[in-house]
């Protein structure tokens, strides 16, 4: 063994047989000892990338049905001496091409999906390759998600996909792993809800510990029958739940969407409860390159499929962003259910965070812009429990005007029938069921009342923007309900909970006014109560806070005039 090393460290040839003389096995672990002490270098000709190529011979060397762990083991020392510098990533890649057409390709050249499912051995070593590859992809994702890509990181990304092809796995099984992990979680979250598991941090466990350690085996058996019992609702269940990068399926999907269907047998995959999971990790990373390259994977999408079919519509059903009033047979239905809502949900949510914390202007502009192309394509009986939803979870006052802002603009596109055929393509029941969401006050009233429901006075200024905008939408629907279809006019109770507030109001203003001339007298500069909703922006003085409160208490004024209760009338 020593003289074989040396010889191997000397960079010497060594032939099959010197190596098989020795034991695949054992001149593998050596070799990865070697390769573990050893620099990494982009050299070809250095230490490093010749151990790296011995490696592969003694890999290409052992049985294929023991290959996967060497495999995985293997890819797991390379990426872990080649995370210092995206420098090494095209080393990465070359090498795993070259584990591709040396290893995989004489064995999955002759077999079809259905043969490599029924193939552990084989089907380990190609998700240890697709794994590799998005983890290359996931820890460089700001470089490969640029718009203008360097030459090197061109060639990258086409060795990285051209890897991901020659893997065995098809690429729509790949694209799919985000919803089946949803699906597989879900299910289980039903059937499992207390996992046994153990806390290393917790000292009062040490008994469980004991008894998870005698029992690993049945914890084992217990996951394989989940497995064998969960549904294959995406087709990908033979997958298992593989350990991937999510950020490096992200980019992958940024890559096909952009692509426009560059990748063969992903037609079928342009569709937003697909690429979704994928856009909400891109907006929710800390760069903010990479936010915007979530938008634009999200606005592309949604123009292509708009361009193609105009009168497209999403059907989201209600339930998908409020809970279901009716009873889910099946764990099936209920776990399709609870995915249906987590895409939708989030991926509106994570626009609606970036329209926030993107710092630049622009960047903020076509998080909004991107924000009104997804509403768009939401049918109209869904979108105002959708808008209604985001309004009642948004944590931002400014993000929550901006939806009150589009209801506004909803309310008067759809009041009356004659409009609708304009939005809804002439579809008379889109129209019955759009006047019964704007036009009665089964819905819109009671969720202008929670809007406008009372707050402490320390919160009129943060809530500033959200507030006049939920005062103009009421002002709006009344001077649009011309008959006081929906009451709103002559609400008693909303008139009185407005009243109350804009008489606090009245009083917050006049006090602000007499502290600000105060302070202006004095000169005394002192920090606002209320704190920004975008982060690094400055914060506004005592002058703007006594502007916000004299905006919103013309709003108020503006809100009460509408009201027509003449026969008890309310004393402002």
């Amino acid at each position: 063994m020593d003289i074989l090393l040396e010889k191997i460290v000397a960079g010497e040839a060594v032939t099959h047989a010197e190596l098989e003389a020795e034991g695949f096995k054992h001149v593998f672990m050596e070799v990865m000892e070697l390769i573990r002490v050893e620099e990494a270098s982009v050299d070809a000709d250095a230490r490093f990338q010749r151990l790296v190529r011995v490696q592969l011979e003694v890999l290409n060397g052992l049985p294929e049905n023991k290959r996967g762990v060497f495999l995985e083991d293997a890819f797991s020392m390379l990426l872990r001496k080649t995370q210092s510098s995206h420098e090494f990533d095209s080393l990465v890649l070359a090498h795993v091409l070259h584990v591709v057409d040396t290893l995989l390709a004489p064995s999955i050249h002759h077999i079809d999906g259905e043969a490599l499912k029924a193939n552990p051995p084989l089907l380990r070593q190609c998700k240890s390759v697709v794994g590799c590859v998005l983890a290359v992809l996931g820890r460089s994702a700001a470089s490969y998600l640029q718009q203008d890509h360097e030459p090197t990181t061109t060639a990258q990304l086409e060795t990285a996909m051209t890897c991901l092809l020659r893997s065995g796995i098809p690429v729509q099984d790949i694209l799919r792993m985000a919803k089946w992990k949803a699906y597989s979680q879900e299910w289980t979250a039903v059937v499992l809800p207390n996992p046994w598991t153990h806390d290393d941090d917790d000292d009062d466990d040490d008994d469980d510990a004991a008894d998870l350690d005698d029992n690993s085996d049945l914890v084992d058996a217990m996951q394989r029958m989940l497995l064998e019992t969960i549904p294959d609702a995406c087709a990908t269940k033979y997958l298992h739940n593989p350990a991937w990068s999510d950020l490096g399926l992200a980019v992958v999907a940024h890559v096909h969407v952009m692509a426009a269907g560059a990748v063969p047998d992903t037609t079928a995959l342009d569709t937003l409860e697909t690429i979704a999971p994928y856009a909400q990790r891109l907006l929710e990373h800390d760069d903010s390159a990479v936010k915007v390259s979530g938008l634009t994977m999200v606005a592309l999408l949604l123009q292509r499929h708009l361009s193609s079919t105009p009168t497209i519509h999403v059907s989201i059903p209600p339930t998908n962003f409020q809970e279901s009033q009716s009873t889910i047979v099946g764990l099936n239905h209920f776990a399709q259910h609870r995915v249906h809502r987590h895409y939708s949900r989030l991926l509106f949510q994570a626009i609606m965070t970036a329209m926030v914390t993107l710092l630049d202007p622009a960047d903020r502009a076509k998080a909004l812009r991107v924000w009104h192309l997804l509403v768009d394509v939401i049918d109209v009986p869904s979108r105002f429990t959708v808008l209604a939803t985001l309004v009642q979870t948004c944590p931002y006052p400014n993000c929550v005007a901006v939806v009150l802002d589009r209801l506004r603009t909803d309310v008067a596109r759809h009041w009356a029938g004659a409009s609708l055929s304009f939005y809804c393509s002439s579809s008379s029941l889109l129209i019955a069921q759009a006047v019964e969401v704007y036009a009665t006050s089964t819905a819109l009233v009671p969720f202008l009342c929670e809007m406008l429901r009372p707050v402490p006075d320390t919160e009129f200024v943060p809530r500033s923007d959200a507030c006049i905008s939920a005062l103009s939408l009421l002002r709006f629907v009344s001077l649009r309900d011309k008959t006081n279809v929906t009451g709103l006019r002559s609400h008693r109770d909303l008139h009185q909970q407005l009243a109350g507030q804009r008489r606090r109001l009245t009083d917050l203003v006049v006090n602000q006014a007499s502290v600000a001339k105060s302070r202006q007298d004095s000169h005394v500069v002192v920090a606002p109560s209320s704190p920004t909703t975008i982060p690094g922006a400055p914060q506004p003085d005592c002058g703007d806070e006594l502007i916000r409160l004299q905006l919103m208490l013309a709003a108020f004024d503006a809100a009460l005039a509408t009201f027509t209760d003449m026969d008890n009338p309310v004393t402002v």
